[in-house]
Protein backbone atom coordinates (compact mmCIF):
# COMPACT_ATOMS: atom_id res chain seq x y z
CA UNK A 1 0.00 0.00 0.00
CA UNK A 2 2.87 2.32 -0.84
CA UNK A 3 1.56 3.58 -4.17
CA UNK A 4 1.10 7.33 -4.28
CA UNK A 5 -2.42 8.68 -4.61
CA UNK A 6 -4.06 12.08 -4.65
CA UNK A 7 -6.40 13.71 -2.18
CA UNK A 8 -10.03 12.99 -3.17
CA UNK A 9 -10.97 16.66 -2.77
CA UNK A 10 -11.12 18.31 -6.21
CA UNK A 11 -9.60 21.53 -4.91
CA UNK A 12 -6.68 19.86 -3.09
CA UNK A 13 -3.36 18.93 -4.74
CA UNK A 14 -2.05 16.77 -1.88
CA UNK A 15 -0.49 13.43 -2.86
CA UNK A 16 0.97 10.61 -0.78
CA UNK A 17 0.49 7.05 0.38
CA UNK A 18 -2.95 5.93 1.40
CA UNK A 19 -2.04 6.33 5.08
CA UNK A 20 -0.70 9.80 4.45
CA UNK A 21 -3.87 10.71 2.53
CA UNK A 22 -6.05 9.37 5.38
CA UNK A 23 -4.14 11.48 7.89
CA UNK A 24 -4.43 14.45 5.58
CA UNK A 25 -8.18 13.99 5.23
CA UNK A 26 -8.61 13.82 9.01
CA UNK A 27 -6.58 16.99 9.40
CA UNK A 28 -8.38 18.76 6.50
CA UNK A 29 -12.01 17.89 7.18
CA UNK A 30 -13.09 21.52 6.65
CA UNK A 31 -11.58 21.47 3.18
CA UNK A 32 -13.59 18.36 2.31
CA UNK A 33 -16.78 19.90 3.61
CA UNK A 34 -16.11 23.04 1.61
CA UNK A 35 -15.46 21.03 -1.55
CA UNK A 36 -18.57 18.87 -1.09
CA UNK A 37 -20.89 21.84 -0.59
CA UNK A 38 -19.33 23.79 -3.46
CA UNK A 39 -19.62 20.87 -5.86
CA UNK A 40 -23.24 20.20 -4.90
CA UNK A 41 -24.10 23.90 -5.18
CA UNK A 42 -22.63 24.09 -8.67
CA UNK A 43 -24.55 20.97 -9.72
CA UNK A 44 -27.86 22.31 -8.46
CA UNK A 45 -27.24 25.73 -9.98
CA UNK A 46 -26.64 24.19 -13.39
CA UNK A 47 -29.72 21.99 -13.04
CA UNK A 48 -31.77 25.08 -12.21
CA UNK A 49 -30.56 26.84 -15.35
CA UNK A 50 -31.54 23.89 -17.51
CA UNK A 51 -34.93 23.51 -15.83
CA UNK A 52 -35.74 27.21 -16.25
CA UNK A 53 -34.69 27.15 -19.92
CA UNK A 54 -37.22 24.35 -20.47
CA UNK A 55 -40.03 26.05 -18.54
CA UNK A 56 -39.69 23.95 -15.39
CA UNK A 57 -39.95 26.88 -13.01
CA UNK A 58 -40.95 24.90 -9.92
CA UNK A 59 -38.01 22.52 -10.37
CA UNK A 60 -35.68 25.47 -11.06
CA UNK A 61 -36.75 27.24 -7.87
CA UNK A 62 -36.23 24.09 -5.78
CA UNK A 63 -32.75 23.58 -7.25
CA UNK A 64 -31.85 27.24 -6.73
CA UNK A 65 -32.86 27.02 -3.10
CA UNK A 66 -30.65 23.94 -2.69
CA UNK A 67 -27.75 25.60 -4.51
CA UNK A 68 -27.89 28.70 -2.35
CA UNK A 69 -28.02 26.57 0.80
CA UNK A 70 -24.89 24.69 -0.26
CA UNK A 71 -23.02 27.86 -1.22
CA UNK A 72 -23.85 29.37 2.16
CA UNK A 73 -22.62 26.20 3.89
CA UNK A 74 -19.43 26.28 1.84
CA UNK A 75 -18.74 29.79 3.15
CA UNK A 76 -18.49 28.34 6.67
CA UNK A 77 -15.46 26.24 5.68
CA UNK A 78 -13.75 28.50 3.14
CA UNK A 79 -10.51 30.42 3.71
CA UNK A 80 -11.47 32.85 0.95
CA UNK A 81 -15.23 33.45 0.75
CA UNK A 82 -15.15 35.92 -2.18
CA UNK A 83 -15.86 33.30 -4.86
CA UNK A 84 -18.72 31.82 -2.83
CA UNK A 85 -20.22 35.26 -2.21
CA UNK A 86 -20.02 35.87 -5.94
CA UNK A 87 -22.07 32.74 -6.59
CA UNK A 88 -24.62 33.75 -3.96
CA UNK A 89 -24.97 37.15 -5.62
CA UNK A 90 -25.44 35.39 -8.95
CA UNK A 91 -28.32 33.45 -7.47
CA UNK A 92 -29.95 36.62 -6.12
CA UNK A 93 -29.43 38.37 -9.46
CA UNK A 94 -32.12 36.14 -10.92
CA UNK A 95 -34.68 37.97 -8.77
CA UNK A 96 -33.54 41.30 -10.21
CA UNK A 97 -33.73 39.90 -13.73
CA UNK A 98 -37.31 38.74 -13.19
CA UNK A 99 -38.37 42.10 -11.72
CA UNK A 100 -36.76 43.92 -14.67
CA UNK A 101 -38.56 41.58 -17.06
CA UNK A 102 -41.84 42.42 -15.32
CA UNK A 103 -41.15 46.17 -15.49
CA UNK A 104 -40.46 45.99 -19.22
CA UNK A 105 -43.62 43.97 -19.81
CA UNK A 106 -45.66 46.43 -17.72
CA UNK A 107 -44.32 49.39 -19.69
CA UNK A 108 -45.17 47.63 -22.96
CA UNK A 109 -48.65 46.88 -21.63
CA UNK A 110 -49.19 50.51 -20.62
CA UNK A 111 -48.12 51.70 -24.05
CA UNK A 112 -50.50 49.26 -25.74
CA UNK A 113 -53.30 50.28 -23.39
CA UNK A 114 -52.81 53.94 -24.24
CA UNK A 115 -53.04 52.92 -27.89
CA UNK A 116 -56.33 51.10 -27.19
CA UNK A 117 -54.84 47.67 -27.87
CA UNK A 118 -56.33 45.91 -24.85
CA UNK A 119 -55.53 42.39 -26.09
CA UNK A 120 -51.80 43.01 -26.40
CA UNK A 121 -51.80 44.98 -23.14
CA UNK A 122 -53.43 42.01 -21.41
CA UNK A 123 -50.74 39.68 -22.75
CA UNK A 124 -47.93 41.91 -21.49
CA UNK A 125 -49.56 42.31 -18.07
CA UNK A 126 -49.87 38.52 -17.84
CA UNK A 127 -46.14 38.20 -18.64
CA UNK A 128 -45.39 40.70 -15.89
CA UNK A 129 -47.52 38.79 -13.38
CA UNK A 130 -45.81 35.48 -14.22
CA UNK A 131 -42.34 37.00 -13.79
CA UNK A 132 -43.26 38.70 -10.50
CA UNK A 133 -44.85 35.57 -9.07
CA UNK A 134 -41.68 33.64 -9.90
CA UNK A 135 -39.56 36.42 -8.37
CA UNK A 136 -41.72 36.37 -5.25
CA UNK A 137 -41.32 32.62 -4.82
CA UNK A 138 -37.54 32.97 -5.08
CA UNK A 139 -37.43 35.98 -2.77
CA UNK A 140 -39.47 34.17 -0.12
CA UNK A 141 -36.64 31.65 0.24
CA UNK A 142 -33.59 33.66 -0.82
CA UNK A 143 -34.29 37.30 0.05
CA UNK A 144 -37.33 37.72 2.35
CA UNK A 145 -36.72 41.47 2.66
CA UNK A 146 -37.64 41.86 -1.02
CA UNK A 147 -41.04 40.19 -0.81
CA UNK A 148 -42.97 43.32 0.23
CA UNK A 149 -41.66 45.36 -2.70
CA UNK A 150 -42.43 42.58 -5.16
CA UNK A 151 -45.93 42.28 -3.71
CA UNK A 152 -46.55 46.01 -4.29
CA UNK A 153 -45.38 45.70 -7.88
CA UNK A 154 -47.52 42.60 -8.41
CA UNK A 155 -50.57 44.39 -7.04
CA UNK A 156 -50.10 47.34 -9.40
CA UNK A 157 -50.00 44.98 -12.40
CA UNK A 158 -53.06 43.09 -11.20
CA UNK A 159 -54.92 46.41 -10.99
CA UNK A 160 -54.09 47.01 -14.63
CA UNK A 161 -55.42 43.58 -15.52
CA UNK A 162 -58.72 44.26 -13.77
CA UNK A 163 -59.19 47.60 -15.53
CA UNK A 164 -58.33 46.82 -19.13
CA UNK A 165 -61.80 47.79 -20.29
CA UNK A 166 -62.14 51.41 -19.21
CA UNK A 167 -65.37 53.40 -19.05
CA UNK A 168 -65.87 56.17 -21.59
CA UNK A 169 -64.75 58.94 -19.17
CA UNK A 170 -61.60 56.96 -18.31
CA UNK A 171 -60.91 56.39 -22.01
CA UNK A 172 -61.29 60.10 -22.71
CA UNK A 173 -58.72 60.93 -20.03
CA UNK A 174 -56.35 58.29 -21.39
CA UNK A 175 -56.66 59.51 -24.99
CA UNK A 176 -56.28 63.20 -24.09
CA UNK A 177 -53.19 62.72 -21.95
CA UNK A 178 -51.60 60.56 -24.63
CA UNK A 179 -52.23 63.27 -27.26
CA UNK A 180 -51.03 66.07 -24.94
CA UNK A 181 -47.78 64.30 -24.12
CA UNK A 182 -47.20 63.41 -27.76
CA UNK A 183 -47.45 67.08 -28.76
CA UNK A 184 -45.26 68.09 -25.83
CA UNK A 185 -42.58 65.59 -26.84
CA UNK A 186 -42.72 66.81 -30.44
CA UNK A 187 -42.33 70.37 -29.16
CA UNK A 188 -39.29 69.38 -27.13
CA UNK A 189 -37.67 67.74 -30.15
CA UNK A 190 -38.31 70.78 -32.33
CA UNK A 191 -37.00 73.13 -29.64
CA UNK A 192 -33.79 71.11 -29.27
CA UNK A 193 -33.37 71.37 -33.04
CA UNK A 194 -33.86 75.18 -32.80
CA UNK A 195 -37.08 74.91 -34.86
CA UNK A 196 -38.87 77.34 -32.60
CA UNK A 197 -41.93 78.00 -34.77
CA UNK A 198 -42.60 74.27 -35.00
CA UNK A 199 -42.00 73.91 -31.26
CA UNK A 200 -44.42 76.75 -30.53
CA UNK A 201 -47.15 75.11 -32.61
CA UNK A 202 -46.67 71.75 -30.93
CA UNK A 203 -46.68 73.31 -27.45
CA UNK A 204 -49.88 75.19 -28.28
CA UNK A 205 -51.50 71.94 -29.41
CA UNK A 206 -50.33 70.30 -26.17
CA UNK A 207 -51.77 73.19 -24.16
CA UNK A 208 -55.16 72.77 -25.83
CA UNK A 209 -55.15 69.05 -25.08
CA UNK A 210 -54.24 69.66 -21.43
CA UNK A 211 -57.07 72.18 -21.10
CA UNK A 212 -59.52 69.63 -22.50
CA UNK A 213 -58.03 67.04 -20.18
CA UNK A 214 -58.58 69.29 -17.16
CA UNK A 215 -62.22 69.69 -18.20
CA UNK A 216 -62.63 65.91 -18.54
CA UNK A 217 -61.24 65.36 -15.05
CA UNK A 218 -64.14 67.42 -13.70
CA UNK A 219 -66.23 64.26 -14.09
CA UNK A 220 -64.17 62.69 -11.31
CA UNK A 221 -63.78 63.62 -7.66
CA UNK A 222 -60.38 63.58 -5.96
CA UNK A 223 -61.07 65.65 -2.85
CA UNK A 224 -62.88 63.53 -0.30
CA UNK A 225 -64.02 60.05 0.64
CA UNK A 226 -67.73 59.37 0.77
CA UNK A 227 -67.32 56.42 3.16
CA UNK A 228 -69.50 54.01 1.19
CA UNK A 229 -67.89 50.59 0.73
CA UNK A 230 -69.67 49.90 -2.58
CA UNK A 231 -69.10 53.31 -4.21
CA UNK A 232 -65.84 54.49 -5.78
CA UNK A 233 -64.72 57.80 -4.25
CA UNK A 234 -63.31 59.02 -7.60
CA UNK A 235 -65.76 58.04 -10.35
CA UNK A 236 -68.69 57.66 -7.90
CA UNK A 237 -69.80 54.49 -9.66
CA UNK A 238 -71.84 52.11 -7.48
CA UNK A 239 -70.87 48.42 -7.49
CA UNK A 240 -72.85 45.31 -6.59
CA UNK A 241 -70.46 44.33 -3.81
CA UNK A 242 -67.80 45.90 -1.66
CA UNK A 243 -64.72 47.20 -3.43
CA UNK A 244 -61.66 45.02 -3.03
CA UNK A 245 -59.76 47.44 -0.77
CA UNK A 246 -58.24 49.42 -3.64
CA UNK A 247 -56.98 52.74 -2.30
CA UNK A 248 -54.98 55.70 -3.61
CA UNK A 249 -53.60 58.67 -1.72
CA UNK A 250 -53.77 62.11 -3.35
CA UNK A 251 -53.53 64.15 -0.19
CA UNK A 252 -56.54 62.24 1.09
CA UNK A 253 -57.00 58.47 1.19
CA UNK A 254 -59.59 57.39 -1.37
CA UNK A 255 -61.35 54.04 -1.83
CA UNK A 256 -61.51 53.37 -5.53
CA UNK A 257 -62.53 50.89 -8.18
CA UNK A 258 -59.86 49.04 -10.22
CA UNK A 259 -60.12 51.56 -13.09
CA UNK A 260 -59.65 54.57 -10.81
CA UNK A 261 -56.61 53.00 -9.13
CA UNK A 262 -54.88 54.05 -12.35
CA UNK A 263 -55.05 57.64 -11.09
CA UNK A 264 -52.72 56.66 -8.23
CA UNK A 265 -48.93 56.75 -8.12
CA UNK A 266 -48.62 53.25 -9.61
CA UNK A 267 -51.15 53.85 -12.39
CA UNK A 268 -50.97 55.33 -15.87
CA UNK A 269 -53.81 57.87 -15.74
CA UNK A 270 -53.00 61.43 -14.62
CA UNK A 271 -54.62 63.00 -11.60
CA UNK A 272 -55.40 66.75 -11.51
CA UNK A 273 -52.16 67.56 -9.70
CA UNK A 274 -50.07 65.87 -12.39
CA UNK A 275 -52.04 67.55 -15.18
CA UNK A 276 -51.61 70.98 -13.57
CA UNK A 277 -47.84 70.51 -13.27
CA UNK A 278 -47.43 69.39 -16.89
CA UNK A 279 -49.75 72.17 -18.11
CA UNK A 280 -47.72 74.87 -16.32
CA UNK A 281 -44.53 73.62 -17.95
CA UNK A 282 -46.12 73.80 -21.41
CA UNK A 283 -47.47 77.33 -20.81
CA UNK A 284 -44.03 78.48 -19.67
CA UNK A 285 -42.47 77.03 -22.82
CA UNK A 286 -44.98 78.91 -24.97
CA UNK A 287 -44.37 82.19 -23.16
CA UNK A 288 -40.60 81.81 -23.37
CA UNK A 289 -40.64 81.19 -27.10
CA UNK A 290 -43.02 84.09 -27.74
CA UNK A 291 -40.78 86.36 -25.65
CA UNK A 292 -37.66 85.18 -27.45
CA UNK A 293 -36.34 83.73 -24.19
CA UNK A 294 -34.59 80.63 -25.50
CA UNK A 295 -31.28 81.09 -23.71
CA UNK A 296 -30.11 84.01 -25.88
CA UNK A 297 -29.14 87.37 -24.37
CA UNK A 298 -30.65 89.64 -27.03
CA UNK A 299 -34.14 90.83 -27.90
CA UNK A 300 -35.74 91.05 -31.28
CA UNK A 301 -39.17 92.03 -32.52
CA UNK A 302 -38.81 89.70 -35.48
CA UNK A 303 -40.33 86.20 -35.14
CA UNK A 304 -37.86 83.50 -34.24
CA UNK A 305 -36.65 81.58 -37.26
CA UNK A 306 -34.35 78.62 -37.71
CA UNK A 307 -34.17 77.94 -41.43
CA UNK A 308 -31.04 75.89 -41.76
CA UNK A 309 -31.40 75.72 -45.51
CA UNK A 310 -30.65 79.42 -45.97
CA UNK A 311 -27.40 80.36 -47.64
CA UNK A 312 -25.02 81.13 -44.80
CA UNK A 313 -21.47 82.10 -45.68
CA UNK A 314 -18.36 81.40 -43.65
CA UNK A 315 -16.66 84.79 -43.94
CA UNK A 316 -17.30 87.62 -41.44
CA UNK A 317 -19.35 89.75 -43.83
CA UNK A 318 -21.95 87.05 -44.49
CA UNK A 319 -22.05 85.43 -41.08
CA UNK A 320 -25.48 85.52 -39.41
CA UNK A 321 -24.65 86.12 -35.75
CA UNK A 322 -28.18 85.45 -34.63
CA UNK A 323 -28.31 82.11 -36.40
CA UNK A 324 -24.94 81.19 -34.89
CA UNK A 325 -26.23 81.82 -31.37
CA UNK A 326 -29.51 79.99 -31.98
CA UNK A 327 -27.70 76.92 -33.26
CA UNK A 328 -25.24 77.06 -30.35
CA UNK A 329 -28.13 77.17 -27.85
CA UNK A 330 -29.87 74.28 -29.59
CA UNK A 331 -26.70 72.18 -29.57
CA UNK A 332 -26.04 72.88 -25.87
CA UNK A 333 -29.58 71.81 -25.04
CA UNK A 334 -29.27 68.69 -27.16
CA UNK A 335 -25.95 67.67 -25.58
CA UNK A 336 -26.78 68.80 -22.06
CA UNK A 337 -23.33 70.43 -21.88
CA UNK A 338 -21.18 72.96 -23.79
CA UNK A 339 -20.04 71.48 -27.12
CA UNK A 340 -16.48 70.71 -28.09
CA UNK A 341 -14.85 72.11 -31.20
CA UNK A 342 -15.47 68.84 -33.03
CA UNK A 343 -19.15 68.85 -32.01
CA UNK A 344 -19.53 72.41 -33.32
CA UNK A 345 -17.99 71.40 -36.64
CA UNK A 346 -20.26 68.36 -36.92
CA UNK A 347 -23.57 69.77 -35.72
CA UNK A 348 -23.77 73.42 -36.81
CA UNK A 349 -23.72 75.24 -40.14
CA UNK A 350 -20.69 77.25 -39.05
CA UNK A 351 -18.05 75.31 -37.14
CA UNK A 352 -15.59 76.07 -34.38
CA UNK A 353 -13.37 78.48 -36.35
CA UNK A 354 -16.36 80.65 -37.30
CA UNK A 355 -17.42 80.91 -33.64
CA UNK A 356 -13.88 81.76 -32.58
CA UNK A 357 -13.51 84.39 -35.30
CA UNK A 358 -16.91 85.95 -34.56
CA UNK A 359 -16.80 85.96 -30.74
CA UNK A 360 -13.11 85.62 -29.90
CA UNK A 361 -13.42 82.19 -28.27
CA UNK A 362 -15.93 79.43 -27.62
CA UNK A 363 -16.21 80.63 -24.02
CA UNK A 364 -17.23 84.10 -25.18
CA UNK A 365 -19.71 82.62 -27.65
CA UNK A 366 -21.32 80.67 -24.82
CA UNK A 367 -21.53 83.86 -22.75
CA UNK A 368 -23.22 85.66 -25.64
CA UNK A 369 -25.72 82.81 -25.84
CA UNK A 370 -26.62 83.21 -22.20
CA UNK A 371 -24.53 80.43 -20.66
CA UNK A 372 -21.96 80.71 -17.92
CA UNK A 373 -18.40 81.33 -18.99
CA UNK A 374 -16.30 78.21 -19.52
CA UNK A 375 -12.67 78.36 -18.44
Amino acid sequence: MTDSMGCPADTCSFEGSIFEVVDHVIESVDEFRYDAHLTEGRRLQENAREARDHGGFDEAIEDLEGALHNFQCAKLFADDVSSIESRCREMLQLIDNLVNQAENATDAGDKAHFESDSNFAGQKYEEAVDALEEARTLATELAPDRVAGIDRHLRSVQVRQESLELSEPHQTVRDLVAAAREHAAAGDRAFHDSEYEVALKEYENARDQYESLADSLQEFSFDESIADSIVCDVCRQRFDGELDSWRINLGVSLQVCPACVRFGSDGNLPNPRTVATEYRAIVENIENIRDGDVGLDWTSDAPLQSDRSEDVGTDGDRRDTRQMLMQLVGLCQQLGAPPSAAELDENTDFGYLDYRNEFGSLSEALQAAGFESQD
